[in-house]
């Protein structure tokens, strides 16, 4: 009976689990169907036998591209088309409609009743590309073409797009691989000028069965829209956000970094101009980045907007695009994309960290001491800290990778950070920091007073919203002494510090700010060997390296953002930075006259 029990189970569950698990990034590719099984107890209906899904808690699957439902069973043999990323046969595109599963309160767009009511069963019809909603008697009055909606100019059209597969036997294979290896060995030892250009009218990607090649072609006009999003991201909400560019957009242009890999992005480098939506927190948002400058080196840097999913999302209050997003608000961070967003720079920070410590050696028959010395580098755009903050930053990430399935919202994670704060405040373990680091600003050393906390900020937000500069109360001229306000795009950046846990809760909630220490273009720090001190960057801790450090903060370049606006002088405001960005792509201006306009 125990057999007979195990075998049912198995041969009901392991397709859909097999199918979840399948390779991921290449089936999308194909315009194959990605099921996720339903996780909320609702009325569906099947696609497939037209049947409803009874208790759909894991017994029914819906198409994380499409948007259609099926049992278990049916979505192994269903012949329903998913979203095509790529049909070169069709210079123009017809609706594609999906019928039932509609919510309660939409309404038909020809006729404006009702046609979401679980009791019409599948009266009502939904197009998965333009999102128009119709009952059946209805669809005549609505035109055979579709036009992509309200998004329509920001979806890639699939007729633009140029697939080809390329077949390799297995000793291609072996041997590609084989030379691709010594490649990177070969590559790591050169430097960035002596590498192989990429060819300009292709990308390839390789899947371990062949070769894929994408081909674009675009109207000159276009600005092509790309969609990085980390689904697991906020808890539940980054699998919902990433549903909603689904629908939206064509899956190819959408990137599920936690299934596809950053990798993904690599397709679109020869790209003449495009846009980029990162949805994620800091620790993703500083990722794609480093990922732009350092690996994919696009032929043009795109225009970033962002989707705040994260804890603290600094950054995108900084930008405006908000401290936390719902899945009705995607409607409207598209509209700003053209409506009520500007270019603005923001500045990227080049950390280089310099160990020294004594190491034993063999010289002939003697042992000695020698001094040696390591390098590493790291990048930052939102804040490097150290102490107490890096300290609680690091205890939360310990517990979030231990007990993952704890953190499922925004709301429980600060609760979550809050416990971690308060066990620091009775622990107390970077006591005397002033003790431990020694601050160089421009090559002088600056005195401090005693500290818990240090902080190195490029952005006017830190913790969630705290702003530790306290900008507010510094005008436009500089103060007695010699610091002015902070700006994300000046080169120069800005040293804090906080005296304890309790300093640093007064600063979160508004009844103090941060201890201003320097202000300048070139910061140097130096840690003893004795000392170990708590570091993050960006959001996300990291531990160094034993022996004496020695850390370099110097500028290295400027970041092409979004920023949301509201104001009525932001159509005047975006055309001059359109003129700027022309000047510089010509090469009448140079990059830092580009920055300073």
């Amino acid at each position: 009976t125990v057999l007979s029990l195990i075998y049912f189970l198995w041969t009901k569950w392991k397709s859909p689990i097999l199918q979840q698990i399948h390779q991921y990034r290449f089936a999308k590719n194909k315009g194959c169907h990605q099921w996720k099984f339903i996780k909320v107890s609702s009325s569906y209906f099947c696609n497939h036998c037209k049947k409803e899904i009874q208790d759909g808690i894991m017994n029914g699957s819906y198409c994380l591209l499409c948007g259609i439902y099926a049992h278990n069973w049916c979505s192994r043999t269903t012949k329903l088309a998913c979203k095509a990323v790529h049909f070169q046969h069709l210079s123009t595109r017809k609706h594609q409609w999906n019928e039932g599963n509609l919510p309660f309160e939409t309404f038909c767009t020809v006729c404006h009743t009702f046609c979401g009511n679980p009791e019409f069963n599948f009266n009502g019809i939904k197009c998965i590309w333009c999102q128009k909603v119709s009952h059946k008697a209805c669809i005549e009055k609505i035109p055979e073409e579709c036009d992509g909606g309200e998004f329509g100019e920001l979806i890639m059209k699939p007729s633009e797009i140029f697939y080809e597969k390329i077949a390799t036997n297995i000793r291609k294979r072996i041997s590609s691989v084989v030379s691709k290896s010594l490649e990177k060995v070969k590559m790591k030892k050169k430097s960035p000028a002596q590498l192989n250009p990429v060819d300009p009218k292709s990308q390839q990607l390789e899947d371990g069965s062949g070769s894929e090649k994408w081909t674009f072609k675009f109207d000159e006009r276009a600005s092509p829209l790309i969609v990085c999003v980390n689904s697991k991201a906020g808890g539940q909400k980054g699998e919902q956000i990433l549903r909603s560019f689904y629908s939206y957009f064509n899956p190819l242009q959408v990137i599920d970094l936690v299934n596809e890999g950053i990798e993904s992005l690599d397709k679109f480098r020869d790209l003449a101009k495009w846009r980029l939506i990162i949805a994620g927190g800091d620790g993703t948002v500083s990722w794609v980045l480093n990922y732009l400058s350092d690996s994919l080196k696009p032929k043009t840097y795109p225009e970033i907007a962002l989707v705040p999913l994260g804890t603290g999302n600094d950054l995108s209050r900084v930008l405006g695009w908000g401290k936390t997003i719902a899945e009705t608000e995607m409607q409207e961070v598209l509209k700003a994309l053209n409506r009520q967003s500007t270019l603005t720079l923001l500045d990227r920070w080049k950390l280089t960290f310099t160990y020294t410590r004594p190491a034993k050696e063999w010289k002939g028959l003697r042992r000695q001491t020698v001094i040696k010395s390591t390098t590493e580098t790291k990048f930052m755009h939102n804040y490097f800290g150290m102490g107490v903050d890096a300290k609680i930053t690091g205890d939360f990430h310990s517990l979030r990778e231990t007990y993952p399935s704890l953190f499922t919202s925004r709301f429980i994670n600060k609760l979550f950070y809050s416990q971690v704060g308060t066990k620091e405040l009775f622990m107390g373990a970077c006591k005397n920091l002033q003790q431990k680091i020694r601050v160089f600003c421009e090559d002088k050393e600056v005195p401090l007073p005693y500290l818990e906390g240090l902080t190195i900020i490029n952005i006017p937000s830190q913790v969630g919203g705290v702003d530790y500069w306290s900008n507010h109360l510094l005008g436009n001229e500089e103060t007695e002494n010699g610091f002015k306000k902070q700006s994300t795009c000046d080169m120069i950046i800005e040293v804090v510090g906080v005296r304890s846990v309790l300093h640093l809760g007064e600063c979160i909630i508004g009844l103090d700010g941060g201890i201003r220490i320097c202000q300048g273009k070139k910061i140097s720090l130096k840690i003893g060997s004795e000392s170990k001190v708590p570091m993050q960057i960006d959001g996300e801790p990291f531990i160094h390296q034993e022996g004496d450090v020695q850390i370099d903060i110097e500028f290295d370049s400027q970041i092409r953002m979004l920023k949301k606006v509201t104001n009525s002088a932001t159509a005047i405001e975006r055309k001059c930075y359109q003129v700027i960005d022309w000047a510089h792509h010509e090469g009448h201006i140079t990059q830092v006259q580009a920055g300073l306009l």
